[in-house]
């Protein structure tokens, strides 16, 4: 991970775009499961 002693600035930035990547992460993996249970 990358350091996270950043300015808060910053980190409020990076953290709302690594909560989104993680979000669309566990929707493709959602979707992947679903298609692969049918």
């Amino acid at each position: 991970m990358i350091s996270l002693n950043v300015s808060k600035k910053d980190c409020s930035k990076k953290n709302y775009v690594i909560i989104i990547a993680i979000m669309i992460e566990y929707v493709l993996l959602y979707y992947l499961k679903k298609l692969k249970m049918r």
